[in-house]
């Protein structure tokens, strides 16, 4: 069972994720420029890749729930990057409930680059959803929006007046 989720920063996660009863959902650009840390001794992880981004910064409509290469390109400009879609959100939570469902307790660590917002988002959501403490290590809290729309759209949840 997961006992707490920690959002934090690359670096920070880094430093964290050596022991068996840690799991990690490390996300980066596809592009980063920060190398992805190998995170041996943890007990497994989840490795994604896609830019922080939300429809609120491009457009007032929202995005498709699953995202084409070329879509994500258009929006974008920046040619190799994707943008988190549904699909995502399904391996998040498949990764999730794999180890929720479990007795030993154990930690969720989630990081992105700053973990300000993709990772703070993720935890969140995890955090609400199934009653588990999360805190970040980050001063900063902003959780990306769209990420948040599709971790409650998998689980066919009522969208947030916010979202």
């Amino acid at each position: 069972m997961i006992k707490k989720i920690v959002y934090t920063s690359v670096q920070d996660a880094a430093k964290r994720c050596c022991n068996k009863k840690i799991i990690v959902i490390s996300i980066l650009d596809r592009n980063s420029l920060i190398p992805r840390p190998l995170f041996k001794g943890c007990r497994d992880k989840l490795c994604l890749s896609f830019k922080d981004r939300y429809e609120e910064e491009y457009t007032t409509g929202y995005w498709p729930d699953y995202i084409s290469n070329k879509l994500s390109m258009k929006i974008l400009k920046e040619k190799g990057e994707r943008l988190f879609d549904l699909s995502d959100a399904k391996k998040i939570l498949v990764f999730f409930e794999q180890y929720h469902n479990i007795e030993e307790m154990l930690e969720l660590v989630i990081h992105c680059r700053s973990g300000v917002s993709r990772s703070a988002a993720i935890a969140k959501f995890l955090g609400q959803q199934y009653n588990i403490d999360f805190d970040g290590t980050s001063n900063r809290f902003s959780p990306n929006p769209r990420i948040l729309r599709m971790m409650r759209k998998v689980l066919h949840l009522p969208q947030e007046p916010s979202e």
